[in-house]
């Protein structure tokens, strides 16, 4: 039996189920698999019947400055280790981060992210050639947040399927989307080779849960 969840707006807009996916900053991870999810759509001719997005679980945070200090320190270490610093550089935020000088460390944080997101765009675009996906890939971060309408997301990471959880206990909805981890490893920050085994997990797994949803839902 196909399922039919599309419904109508009291000005007429008709809202069609969505699927989502989510890693933590909208950009190496999930939108590749919302691009892939759409792709796997188009296979079967249901591209018209569901909405298909990503998001992520720390945007706003990323986006407002307020990163916690763990945080930050994690991404100046992943910096350091790509040897985006000299030497005497490294032993200089060395310092400053067992100083605890907060300032400093936001200021080695927001250089590190520069350099780590024009690396990972670049893996990214080499990726979206040599795996094959053919469809847009968003340039928008978007947070993630409960919509009535989503009938299944797929988190990258434990942690991310915490945040999706908690989003969807506190919004209340009668009826809960599916919720699965897909276990994807972040490539963020980790080279060119550890990013394209990211992405070709990712790709593998986004095919089979969409095979799967579609022949649970009588799609196909």
């Amino acid at each position: 039996m196909t399922h039919n969840d599309s419904h109508y707006t009291p000005g007429g807009k008709i809202i069609k189920p969505s699927l989502e996916f989510t890693c933590t900053a909208n950009f190496g991870r999930s939108p590749p698999a919302e691009s892939k999810a759409r792709m796997e759509l188009r296979s079967y001719g249901l591209e018209n019947k569901y909405t298909v997005r990503s998001s992520g679980t720390l945007v706003d945070v990323i986006k407002s400055g307020n990163v916690p200090e763990k945080m930050m320190i994690g991404t100046i270490n992943l910096w350091l280790s790509g040897d985006h610093a000299s030497y005497a550089m490294g032993k200089k935020i060395e310092q400053v981060i067992n100083d605890h000088d907060t300032n400093k460390i936001q200021e080695y944080f927001r250089l590190a992210v520069i350099e780590l997101n024009a690396e990972e765009r670049k893996h990214r675009e080499e990726a979206i050639k040599n795996f094959g996906i053919k469809d847009t890939i968003k340039e928008t971060q978007e947070q993630t947040i409960a919509r009535p309408e989503t009938i299944a997301i797929y988190s990258m990471s434990e942690s991310n399927a915490q945040v999706v959880a908690a989003l969807y206990e506190r919004a209340g909805f009668a009826v809960k989307p599916l919720m699965k981890t897909l276990d994807v490893p972040d490539g963020f920050g980790k080279g060119r080779d550890a990013y394209f085994a990211s992405i070709e997990s990712l790709l593998k797994q986004v095919t089979h849960e969409m095979t799967q949803l579609l022949i649970q839902r009588g799609d196909i």
